[in-house]
């Protein structure tokens, strides 16, 4: 994981992200959802990322129409590396053009390798959409911190209602993960506005 960029290369960063921000708004509504959870994601969540350096191999599970325009935020620069994963080849249109895997993210987990190559892994709407059970869950958040390395980050993202798959924060083992901060943030768990009740959650690995 690098360390955060200077304070003078912060502020051209700052100025980038503000183009990025623009371009943000002319991305069309079709392939945007005009909710808090995702405006938290999108403006202050990956603004951070952006701004800070601090990640520099980003794996995000799940594509989607809207997320399609997610991986052009970071292809802009090469000091970002943001890759893709969803199992639905049909989603491949959706996911980073250079840097996306057709399969689930448990099938990156090399058993020779003591420490992935990622330094951010986002799990934003995967359980309750695709990951649907207990066993599930815990094989995914197993698999995400073989591929993390010591220090990284797991983000996670879940709606915390009734009929969904009911995710614990709880789950994860304090062994494996410790407490973080959500990019942008002072919080460790933060709810969304919303019916949908969307909750971020962050882990660094130990």
């Amino acid at each position: 994981m690098a360390t955060e960029h200077p304070p003078r290369r912060r502020f051209f960063r700052l100025l980038q992200w503000q183009l990025i921000r623009t371009a943000i708004w002319l991305v069309p509504g079709s392939r945007r959802i005009q909710t808090h959870d995702r405006t938290l994601l999108e403006q202050v969540i990956f603004q951070e990322i952006f701004l800070t350096g601090r990640y520099r191999n980003i794996l995000f599970a799940g594509c989607a129409s809207y997320t399609s325009w997610y991986p052009w935020i970071f292809e802009c620069f090469d000091s970002i590396r943001f890759e893709t994963i969803d199992q639905d080849p049909a989603n491949q249109q959706h996911g980073c053009r250079r840097h996306h895997r057709v399969g689930r993210l448990e099938e990156l987990v090399n058993s020779s390798n003591q420490v992935g190559p990622y330094d951010l892994v986002i799990l934003n709407g995967l359980f309750g959409f695709g990951t649907d059970d207990a066993e599930g869950i815990r094989q995914v958040i197993s698999a995400s911190r073989k591929v993390l390395q010591p220090g990284g980050m797991l983000l996670i993202g879940f709606n915390d209602v009734a009929g969904n798959a009911r995710f614990d924060p709880d789950w994860i083992s304090e062994r494996d993960f410790r407490r973080g901060i959500i990019p942008g943030t002072n919080e460790h768990d933060f709810l969304a506005q919303g019916e949908h009740r969307h909750r971020f959650v962050s882990f660094i690995r130990r």
